[in-house]
């Protein structure tokens, strides 16, 4: 689940932008991904030094959870396009 969006966020990013401009749109997604890794291990070790594993891996679930179900309910009503007749 972690990373199960990643081609489909990639893919609507890079479609989003010009073509001159894709390889710096990937670049900063890279960098706020990282960023945000290292950011969420230096808070997540706090956390776990001061509460235990508990806590945590609680809020990670209801992350998850709300997540899955804000991006299925963002793409549950759009269907795939109908194929274009030759």
């Amino acid at each position: 689940l972690m990373q199960m969006n990643q081609p489909i966020s990639s893919t609507f990013a890079m479609e989003q932008v010009p073509d001159d401009q894709q390889a710096v749109t990937n670049s900063v997604r890279h960098l706020a991904w990282n960023l945000a890794w290292m950011l969420s291990t230096q808070i997540g070790g706090w956390w776990i030094e001061r509460a235990g594993f508990a806590p945590p891996i609680l809020a990670a679930v209801a992350l998850y959870l709300c997540a899955s179900i804000s991006f299925a309910w963002f793409f549950a009503g759009k269907g795939r396009a109908a194929p274009v007749p030759v």
